[in-house]
C-alpha cells in the first residue's frame, strides 16, 4: 500500500450530494488510516441518502470495498471490518 496521509480529496467526494461513488475505486491510494476513515465517512453518507446505493458502479465501488474489507481481515481490524461490512450491506440492500 503506497503512504499518503491526507485523505482530504476523497473526503471532499463524500462531503458532496454527488451520487456517483466511483471515487472508492482510488482510495487504495490512501494510508490504511486514511482508507478507515474514508469507508466510515462514505457509510454515514449512505446512512444519510440510500438513493446513492442505487448508482454503486459494482467494478468502482464493490470489489475496491471488498478488496479493503480482505485486508481489514489480513490486518484482524475488527473496527475496520464491520465498518467495511455495513457499508456492504448497505450497497447490496439498498442496491434492489
Amino acid at each position: 500500500m503506497q503512504r499518503n496521509d491526507d485523505h482530504s480529496g476523497c473526503q471532499s467526494y463524500v462531503n458532496t450530494n454527488e451520487t456517483n461513488l466511483d471515487f472508492l475505486s482510488r482510495f487504495a491510494e490512501l494510508d490504511w488510516e486514511s482508507q478507515c476513515k474514508v469507508v466510515e465517512d462514505v457509510k454515514s453518507h449512505v446512512e444519510n441518502n440510500e438513493q446513492l446505493c442505487h448508482h454503486v458502479s459494482y467494478e468502482n465501488s464493490v470489489e475496491p470495498l471488498i478488496r479493503f474489507l480482505r485486508y481489514a481481515q489480513f490486518q484482524h481490524d475488527v473496527r475496520a471490518q464491520k465498518s467495511g461490512s455495513q457499508l456492504l450491506i448497505a450497497f447490496v440492500s439498498n442496491k434492489s
